[in-house]
């Protein structure tokens, strides 16, 4: 009988070990957005210079509305290089869209660290960073069921943000066919929930899920 209890602790361990491993090796780390919103350019003509910062909202625009110019921001922490998470499998950006079905403009996307990444929606956001390319496309990118866009992938820019100990990273989508224009006609955008949106309804939080 103790020979039984033996072999069963040493296969239990054996177990747990195996167990261990494999969570330690698949860890999944969802987070939310500690800051996002938008700014615009409403000058006259636009002079690329952000007018207004709106860090409460509930919906961050993207684009040429109503004679404006639109760029949402999302920030997100990240974790450091001495937090014991091991090596950065994947990072997936999900976002969520005011509408559903082909998305009504192009959106580029671009990833940025240092000062401007910084858990603050500011006028600094409005520039810089590295250009990640057109992750929305006219047309093209279908916008499904809970109005959730396609999961972008971002694993190259959080990389490079965990490598460089950066305690942010930030995500400017701005539309390359924004064009100023008064009538309603004109408007040509993408409109984004926000966290503040998410605080009533949490299933459309923005959010960056890390795999490791």
């Amino acid at each position: 009988m103790e020979i039984k209890k033996q072999l069963l602790i040493f296969f239990l361990a054996g177990l747990f070990l195996q167990l261990s491993s494999v969570f330690a090796e698949n860890f999944e780390l969802n987070t939310s957005a500690p800051a996002d919103g938008e700014l615009s350019d409403q000058s006259d003509p636009w002079d690329g210079e952000p007018d207004e910062v709106d860090a409460l909202g509930k919906v961050a625009k993207v684009g040429s509305m109503w004679g404006n110019e639109y760029v949402g921001i999302f920030e997100f922490s990240i974790p450091s290089t001495d937090a014991g998470m091991g090596e950065l499998k994947s990072a997936k950006l999900v976002l969520y869209s005011h509408s559903k079905g082909p998305s009504p403009a192009t959106v580029e996307l671009f990833a940025y660290w240092t000062d401007s990444a910084d858990g603050v929606v500011s006028d600094e956001d409005w520039n810089g960073g590295v250009s990640l390319g057109e992750v929305i496309v006219e047309g093209e990118t279908e916008i499904s069921v809970l109005n959730r866009v396609p999961a972008i992938d971002v694993t190259d820019a959080v990389r490079q943000g965990i490598e460089s100990d950066q305690r942010f990273i930030g995500f400017r989508l701005r539309s390359p066919d924004s064009v100023k224009g008064d009538n309603p006609s004109d408007n040509k955008g993408i409109i984004f929930r926000t966290a503040e949106f998410a605080e009533n309804f949490p299933a459309y939080a923005p959010q960056l899920i890390l795999q490791f």
